[in-house]
């Protein structure tokens, strides 16, 4: 762990943009191989990584670099992605994935709005994420489709209410029924690790192809 940040940090503090330049070809006879038939030890994977990539790397963080004027180069922005790598806080349970990095989402998004001119509710009646006002989105594109999607869905709506952690199977009907071939996809959990729920499959892809034949049956677990 030491030494792979040791390198890491000096690559990021150098003031050179590449290490080394080569034509697309040259680099990909160099890095571009069949599959291994056994594993690397760790020690021969970093040397590897010092020796074989680092060295073609672009450099955001070169003072030589005016490509980008947003990447996450800042000490303290590298610690913080270093440190969510090493807990790895799943967001997607605050009760027991996530019991304190779920509040500080919160507390990033209510400074957002603050910063955007936005009202924030009180403290206290923050009980779930629906009350936040807002999610935290990597990147660009994502940010556009997440914003687009959110847009849909306030435009036209599409909840179905559940029973026991699944789908109502009348209600669903009468939500096909009603919405017909506007309805692009139904989602079903093949087995939910949170709640232990497993669907009924054969009567939600029924239901789903009985009315509405075009929609795409997507099965998650």
């Amino acid at each position: 762990m030491h030494r792979a940040l040791a390198v890491g940090w000096a690559f990021k503090t150098s003031e050179t943009v590449y290490g080394r330049r080569a034509t697309p070809d040259r680099i990909r006879d160099l890095l571009v191989r069949e599959l291994p038939d056994s594993g690397t030890p760790l020690a021969l994977l970093l040397k590897e990584f010092r020796t074989e990539i680092l060295p073609w790397c672009k450099n955001e963080a070169s003072p030589r670099f005016l490509g980008f004027a947003d990447t996450g180069d800042d000490p303290a922005a590298l610690l913080g992605e270093l440190l969510a790598v090493l807990t790895q806080q799943n967001l997607i349970n605050q009760s027991f994935d996530s019991p304190s990095a779920t509040f500080v989402d919160v507390v990033v998004v209510r400074w957002l709005r603050d910063l955007l001119g936005y009202t924030n509710p009180p403290v206290n009646q923050v009980q779930s994420v629906w009350k936040v006002g807002g999610i935290i989105t990597p990147g660009g594109t994502a940010s556009n489709t997440v914003a687009m999607m959110l847009a849909r869905e306030r435009w036209a709506p599409v909840e179905v209410p559940t029973r026991s952690f699944r789908y109502d199977p009348s209600a669903l009907a009468d939500a096909l029924g009603e919405h017909g071939d506007d309805v692009a996809a139904v989602v079903a959990y093949a087995g939910d690790s949170r709640t232990q729920t497993v669907e009924h499959p054969d009567l939600v892809g029924g239901l789903v192809r009985a009315r509405t034949p075009r929609a795409w049956l997507h099965a998650d677990d």
